[in-house]
């Protein structure tokens, strides 16, 4: 028999969600000031992005972690596995950097979701990331891995459909991550941003973008995050 899982549900109210397990409503996710305000009887999580918060109070109205939520997601949440993934990368990323720095390949991060090793799956997440690392004004989380992902930053497709006329600055990209000091506060923008992305397959976001902000692309690239 299957488990009844939960889900967020919009009613049409501006800030309010309601949670439910099947078909039972059991709380809410309220939007508040400074972030959202999971509830479940008398349990309650605070976070800056409502997924956070309604994965946190989860987690603790079922004994569970969170790391455990996200990774069985397909037991407990209405979630893609894209976006399940994308969350337990960021989570590992963000419990294995050091004084704001990051020191990892991408062997890790594969094996951080379950992999052996590297694949195309693997690196959509990444180049998804990177998409949210854009749209954040950050820099690449892709650029500070020890090697950038096979085939990524490659601007010869691109070439090729006229939506750019110059070389992605790899080196640059790569030396800006690693040397910026990534906080907890970047990590949660990310998280933030993934949320809001339309599509789980990082080249339709980017193909997009470029058709319509090619300019603000290239400055970022040039000039990534803060």
């Amino acid at each position: 028999m299957t488990k009844p899982r939960y889900r967020l549900k919009d009613d049409g109210f501006a800030t309010i969600k309601k949670i439910y397990c099947g078909n039972t409503h059991v709380g809410y996710v309220f939007k508040e000031a400074d972030g959202f305000r999971a509830k479940i009887k008398n349990i309650e999580a605070y976070s800056p992005t409502e997924a956070q918060a309604f994965q946190q109070v989860l987690a603790e109205h079922l004994g569970q972690s969170v790391s455990s939520i996200v990774e069985n997601s397909d037991d407990f949440l209405h979630m893609p596995k894209v976006q399940a993934h994308t969350q337990i990368i960021l989570t590992w990323l963000k419990d294995n950097c050091s004084d704001g720095k990051l020191s990892f390949s991408n062997t890790d991060l594969a094996k951080a979701i379950g992999k052996e090793k590297p694949d195309r799956p693997l690196g959509n997440l990444i180049s998804r990331l990177d998409f949210a690392c854009y749209v954040a004004g950050l820099p690449s989380l892709g650029c500070a891995a020890d090697a950038t992902f096979k085939d990524a930053w490659q601007a010869q497709g691109l070439i090729d459909q006229g939506l750019i006329d110059w070389e992605f600055p790899v080196e640059t990209m790569s030396s800006r991550a690693k040397s910026h000091r990534w906080s907890n506060r970047d990590f949660e923008r990310i998280a933030a941003e993934t949320h809001r992305l339309t599509s789980g397959l990082a080249h339709l976001l980017w193909k997009e973008e470029f058709a319509k902000h090619e300019a603000r692309i290239k400055e970022w690239c040039f000039n990534p995050g803060p």
